[in-house]
């Protein structure tokens, strides 16, 4: 994986953990590990 990549990567995941911060929904995912920095998220 390029640099560029890496940082799409993380940007498009940012994104997707503000939406659902926002939204007051829970995000759905493989790989919870992710988003495991983020207070008061709901992973399914």
């Amino acid at each position: 994986m390029t640099l560029a990549e890496l940082e799409r990567w993380s940007l498009e995941r940012a994104w997707v953990a503000a939406s659902a911060l926002y939204y007051q929904v829970p995000v759905i995912t493989n790989n919870g590990r992710d988003y495991s920095m983020v207070d008061g998220f709901v992973l399914i």
